[in-house]
């Protein structure tokens, strides 16, 4: 049984385990790497040597989680002057609307396009709203 603090987290947790030779204790080790979005970011940035810092994952292992998930998670972000810009807002761990969208049935790659652009200091049901118009 594993208990996860978001939603966030579990959807990264069921993609993580889709990956032939990851199991259940291995993704929460990769999850244990850092938040759910840091891990994301990690693996939408094909960065193999992050997600091999995990304890009982290797280098292959890694890579291939990396090659398998890196076009299910999201979007790649860049990093710009220590600010996060260009094509994808970050979505936080706590993100109420990126977990809303996601209980709606939203992939998570999917909900954080969703919620690209629209300005977080929105309630969560309008930021909902407003992804769901687009």
């Amino acid at each position: 049984m594993f208990g996860f603090s978001t939603l966030a987290a579990k959807k990264l947790f069921e993609l993580l385990i889709t990956v032939q030779g990851v199991g259940p204790k291995a993704a929460q080790s990769i999850l244990s790497l850092g938040d759910s979005e840091q891990v994301r970011s990690a693996i939408a940035n094909s960065d193999s040597a992050f997600v091999a810092k995990a304890s009982g994952v290797g280098k292959r292992i890694a890579e291939r989680v990396v090659v398998d998930l890196a076009d299910k998670v999201g979007l790649p972000l860049r990093y710009d002057n220590s600010n996060l810009t260009g094509i994808s807002q970050p979505v936080g761990h706590s993100d109420e609307a990126l977990e809303a969208l996601m209980a709606l049935g939203y992939s998570l790659a999917d909900a954080s396009k969703a919620l690209e652009g629209i300005p977080t200091d929105l309630s969560t049901a309008d930021r909902v709203t407003q992804a769901l118009k687009s």
